[in-house]
């Protein structure tokens, strides 16, 4: 038995978003209107043709929960989404969801953690689900491109480092200054007897930032894993 693991903050946005319509009633009168029925027909097919590509017994969906962590770790963290309109009908189509569909949440967990820890805990019973890139730190089975791959743990761990030098902007992280995938790629793949944690504080060093820079960025691209939910990322022991 295996169960798909979908990120519903990414199905419930996309089926809210298609889902406006805009009305023009003459003149300079436009409004703008949804129904949440129709919002939540095409998640529900949405999550039925997921559920049927990745071959899996059962499907579950994941929403974030309030007060999320890393804004305690980086008050700027999704700063850069404050004041952005959200689809009308967003919240009244998650209540949908979560009364009909099996949908998990957690108060101060993202989706993405609640993927990476349910994930984590049966990485060859379970199938994840997510186009957001940062979840590919997380090994184990994934639906990518409607083809369920293996993402192993040394390329899981190599994608998180990528990760932490190159930040996240969607997320209004910056990561290493100046370092982009190229770069990052290159710092990681050098053979010059550090570890992947000494690498990343170098290149750190080098472009004028602090560990405490490096520190902060590590924990805010760290995706939860089993038994870390009320942890915070912490350097390894050398």
């Amino acid at each position: 038995m295996t169960a798909l693991l979908i990120d519903g903050d990414i199905v419930a946005f996309k089926a809210a978003t298609v889902s406006e319509h805009p009305v023009h009633w003459g003149g300079d009168l436009w409004t703008l209107h949804s129904y949440t029925s129709e919002a939540y027909a095409y998640a529900a097919d949405m999550v039925e043709l997921l559920h049927e590509k990745s071959g899996c017994t059962n499907a579950w969906v994941f929403f974030s929960g309030k007060n999320n962590f890393r804004k305690n770790v980086d008050p700027k963290y999704k700063a850069n989404r404050i004041g952005k309109r959200k689809p009308i009908c967003l919240g009244p189509l998650r209540e949908r969801m979560e009364e009909t569909m099996r949908c998990v949440s957690f108060d101060g967990l993202e989706a993405d953690d609640l993927l990476g820890i349910y994930g984590s805990a049966l990485p060859h019973k379970t199938v994840i689900w997510s186009i957001d890139k940062d979840l590919r730190q997380i090994a184990g089975l994934h639906l990518i491109d409607d083809e369920v791959v293996e993402i192993s743990p040394e390329t899981a761990d190599r994608n998180f480092w990528m990760q932490v030098l190159v930040g996240d902007t969607a997320d209004n992280y910056k990561g290493c200054v100046g370092v982009g995938p190229v770069k990052a790629e290159k710092i990681l793949m050098k053979k010059d007897g550090l570890t992947p944690w000494e690498k990343v504080l170098a290149a750190y060093e080098k472009a004028g930032q602090t560990f405490d820079d490096a520190l902060t960025n590590a924990r805010l691209a760290f995706i939860l894993r089993k038994n870390q939910r009320d942890t915070l990322w912490e350097p390894p022991i050398q």
